[in-house]
């Protein structure tokens, strides 16, 4: 079995497991996730690339924070936007701003993701993708 191949996969799924996988890392967070996908939204794609891309956005909004901080919360939301678009937010309190993920030497790396659109604000990052079904 290829880790690499494209397949479809439960995106709350993939989230709540890296998440959790997180949790059990980094005990200084507070991670609120809010997921508002109809039941069993599939994505076709590479579920490891997926993964890997929500633990970046987590890391990301991570180091944005102080060390020496407490209450250190991490908002992550999905969504629908509408029948085939879903969206990711990562918001956080940190005094640092974020930082796009997709560097050149990285978008080959997540170009099998479906990347539709990205928003970057002060605090928050949102990424739009395509459930490609």
């Amino acid at each position: 079995m290829n880790l690499l191949e494209d397949k479809s996969f439960f995106v709350d799924q993939i989230i709540n497991e890296t998440i959790l996988q997180n949790k059990k890392l980094q005990k200084s967070f507070v991670y609120i996730l809010k997921i508002n996908l109809p039941e069993k939204t599939k994505m076709l794609g590479n579920k490891i690339h997926f993964q890997y891309f929500i633990l970046k956005l987590i890391k990301n909004a991570e180091n944005a924070y102080e060390n020496n901080l407490n209450n250190k919360i991490i908002l992550i939301s999905c969504k629908m936007e509408n029948n085939d678009i879903f969206s990711i937010s990562v918001t956080h309190g940190g005094k640092k701003r974020n930082l796009p993920i997709l560097k050149d030497n990285l978008s080959s790396f997540y170009s099998p993701l479906k990347i539709i659109k990205k928003k970057i604000y002060c605090r928050t990052v949102k990424y739009y993708f395509s459930t490609n079904k």
